[in-house]
């Protein structure tokens, strides 16, 4: 959620300056697989450390 939010009012701020399609084309696509890799590894990385937590008490 945060990383949309993000993404979102620098979109717009950046529509403002350049135009619409501008703005998407260079303040959010090259964004958004990074940020699609970076969501994945932390929940993964949060799963992992979670059952090890579950497992040790």
């Amino acid at each position: 959620v945060g990383t949309a939010v993000i993404l979102a009012f620098g979109a717009a701020w950046l529509a403002v300056l350049v135009g619409f399609d501008k703005a998407i084309a260079a303040g959010v696509v090259p964004f958004l697989v990074p940020s699609a890799v970076k969501i994945v590894l932390g929940g993964l990385l949060v799963g992992g450390i979670g059952s090890r937590f579950a497992r040790t008490r």
